[in-house]
């Protein structure tokens, strides 16, 4: 399923990556609560009503950093 769908393609990894790389630019240093933050933020959509660019893998990179400082 992953390589009918492409998921693992080099254009959707890139992409992932430079929305990881801009939003957590300092080496990925974020306190508990600003992570916990950042999940609720991208959880939300936007005021039109839409979710942010790849907000569901921020909010999974998010979760993980949390679940790796518990």
């Amino acid at each position: 399923m992953r390589d009918l769908l492409s998921l693992d393609g080099k254009y959707l990894r890139n992409r992932r990556e430079e929305v990881l790389i801009g939003l957590f630019p300092d080496g990925f240093s974020f306190s508990i609560d600003e992570l916990t933050a950042l999940c609720s933020a991208y959880r939300q959509p936007d005021a039109d009503g839409k979710m942010k660019d790849l907000a569901h893998v921020i909010v999974r990179y998010a979760e993980q950093m949390l679940a790796s400082m518990a």
